[in-house]
């Protein structure tokens, strides 16, 4: 396994020349021309300039001024609309919102201290005077803002940028007041929290604010970013430290495991909808650990997987589920690649088969957000099981102790959790679906208007090592329920119990091309590989028949198995 700088200069300029096809170039009027128009949202996305270091390294290795017209384009349509009195860009033309103008001038910010002898002078001398525009104007604005702790590493990283192109000392020490914050917000296993808009909030069961998708693909790449700008090696050789603990939530296949964020809204198997990706900051630091590269690599696989005909897609089967791709996706992600073109080294890119990430370990269970966050990693099958109370918005419910994600190594994603019920919490990043309704696909227990993964009460312990693993999870509520999950091998077996008669909602993730048996009342087979069965009947719908949930961004089929009062139902995983 290797990758190339050619291969991420391709995947570029697939997007960017995607993109590019959906640029206002015809109308002459400042208030959609040079906008991006999205397919799905069917609007202008107000962040489309973060991809203009995408098309100033098109420009530079082509020689095509269109790339170069088009990025000035994008920058006049983001001075025209999205700048404010306050002199920063707010986030969409109805926004108020300014803290993103710390990602767009970071980008900014490289471009100018890589490409400056590629630029025409009239070009660099303009996009110099934005760049210092924003970072003369940030700081005022930020300390009166309420913000996730993300926005701090994007001040941080703004600063530390700035510091190092103007060399003036009162942007070092904005840089390193933000940086304090993030230095100080990293939990006892260098997770780091404060996804909330109080950074130090801490939830009845001792859980945190932490958001994966936002740490990994955004605040610690900036802090990598940051030290590197800052020329910091002590804080460089913490930060790296703390970036490889994260690397347990990357799946074997490049996934990011978010699926109990308190960000979940905006996840999608690849990451986080509106965050840069895990590239910008990773290549930076391949040589002191290939660990990097690796994840890095298996994350640029993945979404090339998730790209069709140059759209980037929200998720593995979006496409096949027949719903368009954001461009937001694209734009944000493709300046995450621009910064990996611009600083990788190919030589720390090959070989990477004998590198082995976390989650590649069989290692039993591994305990987070004080206890009531267990990852699983017990033969093929890896597992993260969740009861942690932190919601940052309402219908991002996943308490119950359910299967937020289960998956294996051949089979790939087999259960992924969702909101409890779709919501567009931030209405201009969240794209509506056109194909329909989304219904919540986290395995749960239901009762009426009772949905255990809605359910706060519940309790989780687990014990066992990398041969055998068990978790238990205990509702205290009017079900009173419990579910034991027993990994051994290739094989996870769930028992479940509760004092009411209810329902198991188990969806599982398959395509429209996926093969599915139905073999007998108790037993389910899918693409010839997973099997369910279950010690009562197994009941679905249309085996043809998909549900989609652009939360993780799968397709599935969704089971049910009822469950009698006082009664214990066994419900078997089987993967040959």
């Amino acid at each position: 396994m290797k990758l190339t700088k050619n291969d991420v200069f391709s995947l570029i300029k697939e997007w960017s020349d995607y993109l590019l096809d959906h640029q206002i170039k015809e109308l002459e009027t400042p208030l959609l021309k040079g906008g991006l128009l999205c397919p799905a949202c069917g609007y202008i996305h107000g962040r489309g300039a973060d991809l203009v270091p995408a098309l100033v390294i098109l420009y530079a290795e082509t020689g095509e001024k269109r790339y170069l017209e088009a990025a000035e384009s994008l920058i006049d349509f983001a001075e025209n609309n999205l700048l404010r009195d306050h002199k920063l860009y707010v986030n969409e033309t109805d926004s108020v919102w300014f803290g993103v103008s710390a990602f767009f001038a970071m980008g900014l910010g490289e471009i100018l201290r890589h490409y400056k002898n590629v630029l025409p002078k009239q070009v660099y001398d303009r996009w110099y005077a934005i760049f210092t525009r924003i970072a003369e104007n940030f700081n005022a604005q930020f300390v009166k803002a309420i913000n996730s702790i993300n926005y701090s590493a994007g001040a941080a990283g703004l600063f530390a940028l700035a510091y190092n192109i103007t060399k003036e000392e009162k942007y070092k020490a904005l840089a390193e007041k933000y940086e304090a914050v993030l230095d100080s917000h990293f939990d006892d296993n260098d997770i780091l929290y404060g996804e909330w808009s109080n950074h130090d909030y801490v939830t009845k069961k001792g859980c945190r604010g932490i958001d994966i998708g936002y740490n990994i693909e955004e605040s610690l790449q900036i802090l990598i970013q940051y030290c590197v700008w800052m020329q910091d090696e002590e804080k460089l050789e913490k930060y790296c430290k703390r970036a490889l603990a994260h690397l347990d939530f990357i799946m074997p296949d490049g996934g990011i495991d978010n699926s109990f964020g308190t960000r979940n809204a905006k996840w999608t198997y690849w990451g986080s909808r509106t965050t840069d990706g895990i590239w910008g900051g990773f290549s930076l630091v391949t040589g002191r650990d290939k660990r990097f590269a690796k994840a890095a690599a298996l994350s640029f696989e993945l979404v090339k997987r998730c790209t069709v005909d140059g759209a980037f897609y929200g998720g593995p089967m979006m496409h096949d589920y027949g719903e368009f791709a954001c461009v937001h996706h694209a734009f944000t992600h493709a300046k995450s690649l621009a910064f990996m073109y611009i600083n990788m080294q190919e030589k720390d890119f090959e070989n990477l088969e004998e590198i082995v990430l976390p989650r590649e370990v069989e290692y039993g269970i591994k305990d987070y957000q004080n206890g009531y966050l267990k990852l699983v990693s017990v033969g093929g099958m890896r597992a993260t099981i969740s009861a942690v109370d932190a919601l940052r918005a309402q219908g991002s419910e996943t308490f119950g102790g359910n299967l937020n994600l289960l998956w294996h190594k051949e089979y790939g994603p087999i259960c992924a959790a969702t909101m409890h019920f779709y919501r567009r919490t931030e209405v201009h990043n969240m794209q509506s679906l056109r194909q329909g309704p989304t219904e919540c696909m986290t395995p749960r227990i239901i009762c009426g208007e009772y949905s255990s993964d809605a359910d706060k009460t519940v309790e989780i312990s687990s014990s066992g090592d990398k041969n055998k693993a068990e978790v238990t999870v205990i509702g205290n509520n009017e079900l009173n329920f419990k579910i034991v999950y027993t990994f051994v091998g290739d094989e996870l077996e769930m028992t479940i119990t509760c004092e009411k008669d209810s329902l198991y909602k188990l969806p599982i993730i398959a395509d429209k091309k996926a093969e599915i048996k139905l073999i007998s009342q108790n037993e389910i087979n899918f693409r010839n590989m997973l099997t369910v069965t279950a010690s009562a009947e197994i009941k679905t719908e249309d085996l043809s028949k998909r549900y989609f949930n652009q939360v993780g961004g799968f397709e599935y089929l969704p089971l049910e198995i009822p469950l009698k009062a006082n009664e214990t139902v066994k419900v078997k995983f089987t993967v040959k």
